[in-house]
């Protein structure tokens, strides 16, 4: 949305005694210690973290990355935009329909594919590569009927986005050595859970020679809960101390 924010403006026109601005999913991120299990469903057999970095992503209107890592007894957040890497084929499905992909600013990166609006781009694709032309569905409509004939193509491109968000957040887990494990959120992934296949994800998140002993021993959930990063908000107010957050630089007023 094409929105600024001015902070201070905000901040005195609520009335507020401080305020104080996080990028999104920095904010995830800080959330993941106040998050309970019931608001999430995990990937797979049980897995337990070690202590190790957290990671938070998710595709919703683009595609999000933080990690949170504990240093001298503080949750400091650590940012990313991950999602404009280069992105390339793996399969060979996906190298079928790859060079059907519309590509966002003469790139195609994971956000282009894994996101509200990579689902539609990566329908098209998909669909052209079989022939069957290039469908104007937005991702809602291909959500709906994904959901309502689960042996329809909508669902076969619902099964390889959760295959493309599998790999990617692979390669997530060892970029940041995630090994407190990993979270998914977004606005997407919880309305698609009915059509996850744990055993199809977990292939696909593991397969990452030569660190699958790695990535094996990552637990995955999703968050299906809604607004949970509100309760982390509320724990960063009620006990500051706990974050490494630069309070004095950072906060409008």
């Amino acid at each position: 949305a094409p929105w600024l924010i001015e902070g201070p403006q905000v901040a005195a026109a609520l009335g507020l005694e401080q305020g104080l601005m996080f990028n999104d999913f920095e904010a995830q991120a800080l959330s993941l210690p106040s998050l309970r299990e019931e608001w999430t469903i995990p990937i797979g057999a049980a897995r337990e973290g070690d202590g190790g970095p957290l990671l938070v992503n998710g595709p919703g209107t683009g595609l999000g990355t933080a990690a949170l890592i504990k240093a001298e007894g503080k949750w400091r957040a650590i940012a990313s935009e991950s999602g404009h890497l280069d992105f390339a084929p793996v399969t060979d499905e996906e190298r079928a329909f790859w060079p059907h992909v519309e590509p966002v600013l003469g790139r195609i990166t994971p956000e282009a594919l894994i996101s509200g609006p990579g689902l539609r781009r990566l329908h098209r694709a998909r669909l052209a590569a079989l022939g069957l032309g290039r469908p104007e569905l937005d991702g809602v409509e291909i959500v709906d009927l994904a959901l309502a004939d689960p042996t329809g193509e909508e669902a076969a491109t619902i099964h390889a986005f959760w295959r493309l968000v599998a790999r990617f957040v692979g390669d997530m887990a060892i970029t940041f050595l995630s090994t407190g494990g990993i979270t998914l959120a977004g606005g997407i992934l919880p309305r698609i859970v009915p059509l996850l296949d744990a055993d199809e994800f977990r292939a696909s998140f593991e397969r990452k020679a030569p660190y699958e002993w790695l990535v094996r021993r990552i637990p995955v959930r999703v968050l299906v809960a809604r607004d949970t990063v509100l309760a982390g908000m509320a724990d960063i107010a009620a006990h500051p101390q706990a974050y490494a957050i630069d309070y004095e630089g950072r906060r409008w007023r």
